[in-house]
């Protein structure tokens, strides 16, 4: 089993270090580099501009959802909008 924890505290980290090693569990601390505001936006433009190269495998998703509940009466059904 792998566990991460993020621990902000240093002598919480210190304390969970110290029992991992009286109990034998193998541990490695990884550090963590800061993010620049440029590596950030530049995430964040990817995200944001993203398009699929394929279509997706599931089809569509109204086409599905009409589908499935067809056969069940929902309590809007029969309410004007």
């Amino acid at each position: 089993m792998i566990l991460q924890l993020e621990i902000s505290d240093p002598q919480d980290a210190e304390l969970i270090l110290s029992l991992a090693k009286r109990l034998n569990i193998r541990f490695k601390q990884l550090e963590q580099k800061p993010v620049t505001d440029e590596e950030r936006e530049k995430a964040i433009e990817r995200i944001l501009n993203f398009k699929a190269t394929t279509p997706s495998s599931f089809g569509d998703a109204l086409e599905w959802q009409i589908n499935e509940r067809k056969d069940r009466a929902l309590p809007f059904d029969n309410e004007q909008l």
